[in-house]
């Protein structure tokens, strides 16, 4: 059967709803922390639909309906689609939880057109939507996409489809979006990874509302996100969107998301790559842009996080735009506007904001003490249980412990400032995840860290309020040890084989570039088979090439072991392309050896014809006493080319005067041997070449009939190539001389103005 009964009612469901509170269950990504700390998750599946948040929370998708098991991955016939598909299941009235039975891609003919109260839910399996149409949300509500890897969509159309089982019609050319809402409401997109589609990873147009975006990766697109359909289609005024926890990451250009008209609630995302902007709009949005972490490109051209669109500044600067709490890291700026009605941000706030601090953390889950992106996190082994954090207001109320590292933090201060005879205060306060405070100073932290200088400067809510910088995530001795590197730049090398991972992390995060050196060094000589591909993950997450390219040859010398790891497999049923990745780079890491053999051979090529030449000058020439007089060399490769003539000279009279020669038991007669049918192969003068045995050599090649093997062959087209290679750079050269002596016959002199 492919449609089964639910194992728990939905009364039960709905009496179980968690309270969603600030750090529940220890990863503070509230979505998470309501359903991942129940290891019997997979039994009751349909507690999803409770956990969403912001303007989309109350899409219930199928909650109250049967659970529907996709057994099938192919979709040959959009209009009759077969039992045990997911179309079949989408099209369906009555509401559905959609699983998988197993990995899959699956291609679409067309369009993925659903009914109302569905839900896709890709955990437990690798499930991947690809090199077709995509999902299209029209005129539905109710409808949960959650846990799918989306990507590289294309256009469908003008073909029928079927939308409902009483119903199919006529579809026209699409957009090639990787999630199309079109007059939708109540929509959840969670935890989905997206890239490289036609037109938008996700759009909202026509009068679409209710909706949450939350906890995506995208990379990998140009135009993200569009939220509105035009600047003339007024509808799209009520549009609300939650657009949160998301990670914007490699390869993206422009919107994310670009919006017209409606209300927009940009909350604890992590923007890391933007090539023109990040946040666009036009038509007077309302844009609430609370604790989001901007990571301007280098580009110094495309810092600003925002840009408005077709209007003159004279009109924008009346738009409610506005950056709450934001971190702007590597000279990112956000351009606000409006007079900040408090009715107008009302209707563009739709949960609490987290520090943005806290946004890299939020993204991240522990798993095997190794960070993670969330998104990767789905299979069998997701009901783990995580780092546990303590609530904020226990962090807030916790003193355990203060004095085990304030004291050691004073002495460094005070070496710092001998001068000083007083120390000041400790101004700061950093929470660790134990609940543990580490008194600080502001003005060594920032002097150290751009981040954490940010972080300090933030307005507070009131001038009396004391300074607290929450480090969730790692271990407290962990947190301890890097605000120690931060006073003394130094780190033991136990605190690095115990923490280096923790702190390697940190490092990145806090852009404290001396410790993430130090931490890559140390971490990369501790890599073992069981943790190589954890290091791998959060080298890439790092931006530590070095100890990226050490776990890529680690891996590649002892791939059959690695391969058989919990953690290999993990990632491969997890990672979209994880296969293909370490493949290519794999490539690239042999193509850089072959290179580098590719410049050996080079070089080898030049010395045979340069021996060529050394050859026929002293059989020629009769050159059999090495010396100044008879090969002077004013250049260095006129030296190069004596001291090869005064090698092969030696090499000729031992040649002569060997007695192993006959048996062959000579390397040095052998080398001459090959020297001279080297020679015989190239030479074109048959009868008037000096050089001994060459006509011999080809005598014996046409007595034989048959030519010189396809390796030897190759030789000499190489040594061919060089040698006229090396005549082209000395024509090149005379030519170079000739000019030289001409504007110096002539008296000719630069001037520099």
């Amino acid at each position: 059967m492919y449609i089964k009964k639910s194992r728990s009612t939905p009364r039960a469901i709905n009496a179980s709803r968690r309270n969603l509170g600030y750090l529940s269950c220890g990863t503070g990504n509230p979505i998470d922390d309501c359903w991942r700390c129940d290891p019997n998750w997979e039994k009751n599946r349909q507690r999803l639909a409770d956990c969403a948040i912001g303007f989309g929370k109350n899409a219930i998708g199928g909650r109250d309906g049967k659970i529907y098991v996709v057994t099938d991955s192919s979709d040959h016939d959009p209009v009759k689609p077969k039992l045990g598909t997911l179309r079949y299941a989408v099209i369906q009235d009555e509401p559905l939880w959609i699983i998988f039975a197993r990995d899959m891609t699956i291609k679409l003919k067309e369009e993925l057109i659903m009914n109302s109260f569905k839900t896709i839910d890709g955990r437990g399996a690798s499930v991947h939507i690809a090199g077709g149409p995509c999902i299209t949300i029209q005129f539905v509500s109710n409808i949960i996409i959650h846990g799918l890897h989306i990507h590289d969509c294309k256009q469908g159309g003008n073909a029928y489809v079927r939308d409902s089982p009483r119903h199919y019609g006529w579809r026209t050319i699409s957009d090639g979006d990787g999630v199309s809402i079109f007059g939708g409401s109540h929509i959840w997109v969670d935890h989905n990874s997206l890239s490289n589609c036609n037109d938008g990873l996700v759009d909202a147009i026509h009068g679409s509302t209710a909706i949450t975006i939350s906890n995506n990766f995208m990379t990998h697109h140009d135009k993200v996100m569009l939220l509105g359909h035009s600047n003339a289609y007024t509808q799209d005024k009520n549009m609300q969107v939650t657009i949160a926890f998301n990670h914007f990451g490699e390869g993206l250009v422009q919107r994310m998301p670009r919006c017209r008209h409606g209300y927009f609630h940009v909350v604890n995302n992590d923007y890391t790559h933007w090539e023109m902007y990040a946040i666009g709009g036009s038509a007077a949005p309302t844009i609430n842009s609370q604790g989001n972490r901007f990571v301007a490109p280098d580009n110094r051209f495309s810092k600003e996080v925002t840009k408005y669109e077709d209007a003159p500044e004279s009109e924008w600067r009346s738009w409610n735009w506005r950056s709450e709490g934001d971190l702007m890291v590597n000279g990112a700026f956000f351009t606000a506007s409006g007079a900040g009605a408090s009715s107008s941000y009302a209707k563009a706030s739709s949960l609490s904001a987290r520090p943005s601090s806290l946004v890299v953390a939020l993204l991240l889950y522990k798993a095997g003490g190794q960070p993670t992106p969330l998104l990767l996190q789905y299979g069998k082994k997701i009901p783990q249980t995580p780092f546990s954090h303590p609530p904020m207001e226990a962090a807030h109320n916790a003193t355990t412990a203060t004095t085990n590292f304030s004291g050691d933090l004073y002495a460094h201060y005070q070496i710092a400032n001998q001068n000083s005879r007083e120390l000041p205060k400790p101004d700061v306060q950093i929470i660790t995840s134990g609940g543990i405070r580490i008194p600080a100073h502001s003005s060594v932290l920032a002097s150290v860290s751009s981040v954490l200088e940010n972080i300090i400067e933030r307005p507070r809510k009131h001038s009396s309020s004391e300074r607290i910088i929450p480090i969730l995530g790692v271990p407290c001795d962990a947190v301890a040890a890097f605000v120690g590197f931060i006073y003394s730049f130094r780190c033991g090398e136990e605190e690095l084989e115990k923490y280096g991972i923790h702190l390697l992390a940190l490092s990145h995060v806090y852009l404290v570039p001396n410790l993430k050196q130090r931490c890559a060094k140390a971490v990369g000589e501790l890599l073992t088979i069981e943790n190589v591909v954890d290091v791998l993950q959060l080298a890439r997450l790092c931006d530590a090439p070095d100890l990226y390219l050490k776990c890529m040859k680690f891996v590649s010398g002892h791939f059959k072991a690695v391969e058989k790891t919990e953690g290999w497999k993990f990632m491969q049923i997890m990672t979209h392309g994880w296969s293909s990745r370490f493949s290519n780079s794999s490539m690239k890491l042999n193509r850089g050896k072959r290179e580098q053999g590719g410049i050996g051979r080079s070089r080898a090529c030049m010395e045979l014809s340069v021996a060529m030449d050394c050859l026929e000058h002293i059989c020629t020439e009769g050159c059999m006493t090495s010396g100044r007089m008879t090969c002077s060399p004013p250049r260095k490769e006129a030296r190069a080319k004596f001291s090869t003539c005064q090698g092969i000279q030696l090499l000729i009279k031992h040649f002569a005067a060997c007695r192993n020669r006959v048996n062959g038991g000579c390397f040095r007669c052998k080398r001459m041997w090959q020297l001279l049918r080297l020679h015989s192969s190239m030479c074109d003068q048959l009868e008037s070449c000096k050089v001994p045995l060459c006509r011999q050599f080809k005598l014996k090649m046409q007595q034989e009939k048959k030519g010189d093997d396809a390796l030897w062959r190759l030789l000499v087209k190489k040594v061919v190539s060089a040698r006229v290679m090396s005549s082209l750079k000395l024509l090149k050269r005379k030519r170079e001389e000739q000019l030289r002596e001409t504007i110096q016959d002539h008296g000719i002199r630069t001037f520099r103005l």
